[in-house]
């Protein structure tokens, strides 16, 4: 007598079962069946698990993509030069840089050949930017323009009269000539202190010029050093494209300049309480000293060493891994000073 059973795949048929061995029958004659049934139906279930699992996974890794800015309405900045404009022909062309102000990212670039040109953008709304001007000579101005939803014309007025403000206003006024001689009553009788809207750490006369040095408004946190083993030219970056308002070429302290930023401005001092002080009054951070249970630590030296504004600490080596530190870059400036 021999075992069998139906087959739903094949209606009609059976499924002859053979012994485990020669002569002997199966003491279990329909689990091969049931085995030969289910394991289809399992198959197409798995696989089809497996097909919506990774439609969910490419979902989320769209869903998780920055949005570009194209989805953000755009609207027409254009930049022309007055007619006024007394800026000498050989300087242009004079080249034009949009960067949004928050990120310092390149928007769009033109050059302007000639006074009679004006260049056209199309940006999204709602941002401010930075137009960053460079002429034939090397000279370098910026002026920031909020762009809302509406197109914007920015007029500037170039000249060398000496102005040098920005107004709110259809009408820029920047000053494209060397920098004006100062007298030695207008150097700082006390640091640190604000000059043009710049806060000034250090000041060095020299026999006919005067070197001011400026610390940066801005302060960044969380940065890994230059030493670290995948990201280690974050720090150098921003300071390459960091700008405030016309000062441009930033650069991370060296280790005499941390030294010395740590000497003028040890943490228990009133020189740092007022280095602070003018930070807070314009609803800027001040330095910091702790953070947590530390004492907070500055990059310098190009990002591979560290140092803190608290007396008696020293500069050390930055770590490699998941250590991550504040930055505060400077640069400098020279004035020629009046003859006396």
């Amino acid at each position: 007598m021999t075992y069998g059973c139906k087959d739903s795949s094949d209606a009609g048929l059976l499924c002859l079962f053979t012994s485990e061995g020669v002569g002997k029958r199966s003491p279990f004659p329909y689990r091969r069946c049931v085995l030969r049934q289910t394991l289809p139906i399992i198959f197409r279930m798995v696989r089809s698990l497996l097909y919506r699992f990774s439609l969910l996974l490419l979902l989320l890794l769209v869903a998780c993509q920055p949005q570009p800015d194209t989805l953000l309405p755009e609207t027409t900045l254009t930049v022309v030069v007055a007619a006024e404009s007394t800026l000498s022909e050989d300087a242009y062309p004079l080249s034009i840089t949009v960067r949004t102000n928050n990120d310092y990212r390149t928007r769009a670039q033109a050059s302007l050949l000639s006074p009679q040109e004006k260049a056209s953008f199309s940006l999204p709304t709602w941002m401010q930017y930075q137009l960053i001007l460079q002429s034939t000579k090397g000279a370098f101005a910026s002026v920031e323009c909020i762009l809302r939803d509406q197109p914007k014309t920015v007029c500037l007025f170039l000249s060398g009269s000496g102005v040098g403000e920005t107004e709110e206003n259809d009408t820029i006024f920047i000053n494209f000539d060397d920098l004006p001689p100062v007298d030695s009553a207008e150097v700082p009788t006390s640091l640190p202190a604000f000059v043009d809207g710049h806060l000034v750490v250090f000041a060095d006369t020299l026999a006919d010029s005067l070197r001011l040095t400026y610390l940066s408004l801005v302060e960044w946190e969380g940065l890994p050093s230059a030493n670290h083993v995948s990201d280690s030219l974050q720090a150098r970056d921003i300071a390459d494209a960091y700008q405030e308002m016309t000062l441009l070429k930033w650069h991370i302290p060296s280790v005499e300049e941390a030294k010395r930023l740590r000497a003028l401005y040890p943490g228990d001092s009133e020189s740092f309480a007022m280095l602070c002080s003018l930070l807070e009054s314009a609803s800027l951070p001040p330095i910091a000293l702790t953070e947590g249970s530390e004492n907070a630590r500055y990059l310098c030296d190009e990002g591979r060493k560290t140092f803190s504004f608290v007396p008696s600490s020293t500069i050390a080596k930055a770590g490699t891994k998941a250590a991550t530190y504040r930055l505060r870059i400077l640069t400098s400036r020279s004035f020629p000073l009046s003859p006396q």
